[in-house]
Formats: structure tokens, sequence, C-alpha cells
């Protein structure tokens, strides 16, 4: 579901969660299927937030110049 709408360039914002823990099996479901993004190593989404929740870390990254944070 990710992907269309992140390759499509259509999402305004992604929130991302680090936690402090390894899902070490292959058969587990990844983030996003192969497909060609409009972020890469030259264009950069922008990082809008930092926030500590507990033991993980919330990261909200602006997408667009839609994003309202």
């Amino acid at each position: 579901m990710h992907t269309p709408f992140l390759t499509g360039d259509l999402a305004d914002e992604l929130q991302l969660v680090v936690a402090p823990f390894f899902v070490g099996d292959s058969r587990a479901r990844r983030f996003v299927d192969d497909g060609r993004f409009p972020f890469d190593g030259e264009r950069r989404a922008t990082l809008a937030d930092v926030r500590r929740i507990g033991d993980v870390v919330l990261l909200r990254y602006a997408l667009s110049a839609r994003f309202e944070g």
C-alpha cells in the first residue's frame, strides 16, 4: 500500500518510528516494494520533527509543499 503513494509522489508526510529491536525473519513484510521513488540520495525529504516516545523515536518528514508541520 505504501509503494504506490510514495512512488506516485502523492504523500505529503512520512512518519517513521525507530524501535530498539530487529525483525530477523526474511518472511516479514517490508515497508515498500520495488519502485522508483521521488526521494533518493540526491533529492532528500525534509526532516520536520524528531520526537522521543518512551524507548522509540518518531521521525516526521515533509514530502511535499502541502505538508503542514
